[in-house]
């Protein structure tokens, strides 16, 4: 073999050697943006099994075995909380961005109150029509004036941010206790009350402000 052949043997070796490395090189970071895309799947269904905490508020976001979590919690312990789901596996490191944002404490008692009362409409609206069907008349009894007088309360602008008891005796006579945001709240709560179906008489004793 000459050497000008033996030259051209050589380029094309060390050609063929760098092509093989350049492809597990791409062969690797495939691997790593796989594993990366499973860490980031594994760490958000730990975070959806976690009912305390608001997922749909959380970004998850993996890349080179880092997780990064950004968004918004309630508290200082629900963020320690989502840092400590997203050491799984193979995790490095958890960057933890997330804000605590304490409006969403009160988006939550909002919800389960609004969900409770439309749970209570649910069950009087169930009980006429078992009623209707079995041809019995409409009991109003003070239990049955109770539910329909905090069912008219749900979804009224003016009594949002209240907290209103309703007590029902002697057949009809309603008791509304508790704070209401403002003179118009008062008012429409009342209303509420006297034109629900059974009420003979409504005893206000609401009052003007919020409960510290």
């Amino acid at each position: 073999m000459t050497s000008k052949s033996k030259g051209k043997l050589l380029v094309n070796m060390g050609a063929a050697a760098l092509s093989g490395v350049l492809g597990l090189s791409g062969i690797g970071a495939a691997y790593g943006d796989d594993a990366d895309d499973k860490l980031e799947k594994r760490i958000e269904m730990r975070l959806e099994r976690e009912g305390k905490l608001a997922v749909d508020k959380i970004d998850v976001d993996v890349e080179a075995g880092v997780a990064t979590l950004k968004g918004r919690v309630a508290s200082d312990a629900e963020r320690a909380r989502a840092a400590k789901l997203a050491r799984t596996g193979s995790v490095k490191r958890v960057d933890n961005q997330l804000v605590v944002d304490v409006d969403i404490a009160k988006d939550r008692i909002e919800d389960r109150a609004e969900d409770r009362a439309e749970a209570a409409k649910d069950r009087v609206d169930e009980r006429a029509k078992q009623q209707r069907k079995t041809g019995a008349s409409e009991e109003l009894g003070d239990t049955w004036i109770t539910t329909k007088v905090k069912t008219g309360f749900v979804g009224e602008a003016t009594l949002k941010g209240s907290d209103i008891s309703v007590d029902t005796e002697d057949d009809g006579v309603v008791r509304l206790t508790g704070t209401v945001t403002t003179e118009a709240g008062r008012a429409r709560a009342i209303q509420i009350a006297k034109e629900t179906k059974g009420v003979r008489h409504v005893v206000d004793n609401l009052r003007i402000g919020v409960d510290r």
